[in-house]
Parts: structure tokens; sequence; C-alpha cells
């Protein structure tokens, strides 16, 4: 059958976590689709097949979409990430900023949007912050979907390893068949990051600071927080 009357249509990377799909977005009055142009054939044979093939042939009807996250991607900021009704979400790439804004005021126009994403000194995004809060605090949020949000808030995506969501790291014990948590010996020393529990750790980062000498790099503890 053919495609529904097109509007608009550019290049675009669709981001997994199993990998990068290219091809192209179509945007039309009703639907947002997108149509891989190449696939890697490691992707095909691999245990993420049955996903890659999914992902070769997307449509998103537009009234289904609820948010929409600007995103960096290899730290340029041409992504935009897309949630719809059900939780499912989709990370765009495309060629330039201009592409993406494009794609977004079209989006903006057409889609019932219980969010989307502001500039962060504006009162808006600090308004957004502060209901999220109160939210948590009245316990309607649980932590793990408080931080998840906190997560989107910041740009992560759990379609991309480079900027996938961060969670605390507070528990140390993970050898006794029940977790006592009144018990502080169940928890990591909170003073310290993940890297310097140890003394053995502490001596050897403390001696990667000291030893590191760059006219143009400051010093510094640990090169990336993986």
């Amino acid at each position: 059958t053919k495609l529904e009357s097109q509007l608009f249509n550019t290049e675009a990377d669709l981001v997994r976590p199993h990998g990068v799909l290219s091809g192209r977005v179509y945007l039309s009055e009703t639907k947002l689709r997108f149509i891989a142009t190449g696939t890697n054939e490691a992707l095909l044979e691999g245990d993420w097949s049955e996903a890659v093939a999914r992902d070769s042939a997307l449509t998103w009807s537009l009234a289904s979409i609820r948010q929409m996250h600007r995103r960096r991607y290899l730290m340029a900021q041409t992504a935009l990430e897309l949630y719809d009704e059900e939780g499912d979400a989709l990370l765009l790439n495309f060629v330039d900023k201009r592409k993406r804004s494009r794609v977004r005021s079209w989006l903006k126009k057409k889609c019932h949007l219980e969010y989307r994403d502001r500039d962060r000194h504006r009162p808006a995004f600090q308004k957004c912050l502060n209901e999220l809060q109160e939210a948590w605090h009245r316990r309607e949020l649980s932590n793990f979907d408080y931080l998840t949000r906190l997560n989107e808030l910041a740009g992560r995506s759990q379609n991309d390893l480079n900027q996938y969501p961060i969670f605390p790291w507070v528990l140390c014990d993970y050898e006794s068949e029940q977790l006592d948590l009144s018990d502080p010996r169940s928890f990591r020393d909170l003073s310290r990051p993940m890297g310097a529990q140890a003394e053995t750790q502490r001596q050897l980062v403390a001696q990667l600071y000291s030893d590191f000498v760059d006219e143009e790099i400051p010093k510094f503890h640990y090169g990336s927080h993986y």
C-alpha cells in the first residue's frame, strides 16, 4: 500500500542499545515512520535479530506521542527522544540541529504532549523539577521512578549506552542471605566515591592524581565515571 501523503522526510539514525540503524524519517499529518535503508548484517544474525527486524520499519501515531526530549548524540545536539502512551521510546538522531528543529516544530503542533523539554534556565524547567520532587515526597513516585525521571530530565537515555541512566550505588553487603537495612555496615561509605571505597583504591587514585602532569589538562582523579 502507498504511504500516507508525506509532508516531510529526512535522513536519521534510530539509536538502540543493541546498535544504530540508518534510515529515513517520514512525517505526515498523523504518522511518524522510520524506514531503515541499511542494516548491519552482524546485528541481524545476533541475539537482537528480532528487535532489529522490527526496528527496520516502525510506525508511530502522532496522537500516541506523549513526551519529547531534545538529546545529544555523540556530543552533538542533533537527536530527539520520543515517548508514547505505553512508555516505549524512540531515540532518533538527525543530520544536523536544523533538521531536528524542523521535526520538533512539527511534532509540537501535531502531538498531544504531556511533556516537552524546556531550556534549563527557564522557570518552567525549575517548576517541573519542583513538582517532581514534591510528588516523590508525597510517595506518589517510587525511588526508582523518581531517579528515572531525573535521569531523563538530565538528558540521559536507556537507548544510548554513551549516556545511560545512572543510579546511586549505596549498598556494600552483597553476601548476606538477608539484608539488614538498619545496620550501617550494609551501606557503603557515602563520603567517598565508588572508586575509593577500599584503602588500596584510595592510594592508587591518589598516586595517579599526583603523577599526572600535562600543560593543558588539569589533574583529575577519574577519567570516567564508569
